[in-house]
C-alpha cells in the first residue's frame, strides 16, 4: 500500500464570495486515498497563505516529510497555486524527493492540466525512447 501526506489550504473559487473549505477537502481526499489503496500518515493544514510557495509553514513542513513517501494528495492544486511557475517550483522539489503529487478531484482547469503535464510529461518521453526511468510513472 502506498503511503501520502495530505495538504490542505483554503480555496477560494474564482472571482465569487464561495471557498470550498479544509473540511470538504479533506473528505473528498480521504475518500480518494481510500478507494485507491493509499495509506494517509499525516493531515498538514496549512496555517500561512503567503504568496511565496515555498515559504508557508505547510508546504515547508510536507517537503521536511517527504522520506518513506509514495505522495502528497492535494485536493486539486489550487491548495497550492494556480501559476505554473509556482507549481512548477514546488513539483520540482517533490520530484527531487521521488515523490508525486496527487490531486484527489480530476479538473481540467490549466493549474490541474499542468500538473498531470509535469507528472506524465516523463512517461510520455519515455514511451518514445526518451528517459527510461520515466517509465515507472506509467503506472500511476
Amino acid at each position: 500500500m502506498k503511503k501520502a501526506i495530505v495538504y490542505i489550504n483554503d480555496i477560494s473559487l474564482g472571482y465569487c464570495t464561495s471557498s470550498l473549505g479544509c473540511d470538504e477537502q479533506l473528505d473528498r481526499i480521504l475518500k480518494y486515498c481510500k478507494d485507491s489503496d493509499i495509506t494517509v500518515v499525516e493531515v498538514v493544514r496549512e496555517i500561512e497563505d503567503t504568496e511565496d510557495l515555498l515559504s508557508r509553514p505547510g508546504v515547508l513542513s510536507v517537503l521536511a516529510k517527504c522520506k518513506g513517501i509514495d505522495y502528497v494528495v492535494v485536493e486539486r492544486p489550487w491548495c497550492l497555486a494556480r501559476r505554473a511557475s509556482l507549481l512548477d517550483r514546488f513539483l520540482g522539489r517533490l520530484d527531487q524527493a521521488g515523490v508525486r503529487l496527487v490531486c484527489a478531484t480530476h479538473l481540467w482547469d490549466c493549474a490541474s492540466q499542468h500538473v498531470r503535464r509535469f507528472q506524465y510529461g516523463r512517461a510520455a518521453a519515455a514511451s518514445c525512447g526518451g528517459d527510461e526511468s520515466a517509465a515507472e510513472h506509467k503506472e500511476h
